[in-house]
């Protein structure tokens, strides 16, 4: 895939015949592999790479070979219009949970009604639940989350967002079709 990708690159440069070198930047969501490809590229650990949101704090090129450098940014949310504020930017991986200022059983409670039960249940070895607040109380037994002697069921949220943030829900989202249509009409 490596070489693949690195002939692609080269090709383009070709391409633009008055270029002498090729500068490409990589743009994306946060956590989702844009420092991974420029280190596969590279085929070394020329850049930081990490679980949490913020890992590449500024821009950084990196030379792939003599006619090809590449910009490594940091993880960028473009606004929407169902953008839900902070819940948005957790579900996004966008800023740490444990630093953040959101309430996450909120946050939680509607990324339960969008992820299989039966992932859940497995996942945490529960019980059947009825609401998502219910699930949260056994996950909080569970785990002796408490505080002052009753259930933290904001622990225990904070928890769900730590292990969806880590890829243990099977969860993913289709990509939206706008600005896909087909313009060759």
């Amino acid at each position: 895939m490596r070489q693949e990708l690195i002939k692609i690159l080269h090709k383009n440069l070709r391409a633009m015949k008055d270029k002498e070198q090729l500068m490409v930047g990589v743009v994306g969501y946060p956590n989702t592999g844009k420092s991974s490809l420029v280190n596969l590229l590279r085929h070394s650990n020329a850049t930081n790479v990490g679980t949490e949101p913020g890992t590449t704090k500024t821009t950084i090129i990196v030379d792939i070979d003599k006619k090809v450098s590449m910009l490594d940014c940091p993880g960028v949310i473009p606004k929407t219009e169902d953008d839900a504020g902070k819940a948005g930017l957790v579900l996004r991986h966008a800023c740490k949970i444990d630093q953040s200022q959101v309430d996450p059983v909120p946050i939680v409670l509607e990324l339960l009604e969008k992820v299989q039960m039966i992932d859940v249940l497995k996942l945490y070895h529960l019980g059947q639940y009825k609401t998502g607040q219910e699930m949260l109380q056994q996950l909080a037994r569970k785990k002796g989350q408490l505080r002052q002697a009753t259930v933290s069921i904001a622990d225990a949220a904070r928890t769900v967002l730590r292990d969806f943030s880590n890829g243990k829900f099977k969860y993913f989202t289709q990509v939206p079709k706008h600005g896909m249509e087909d313009d060759s009409d």
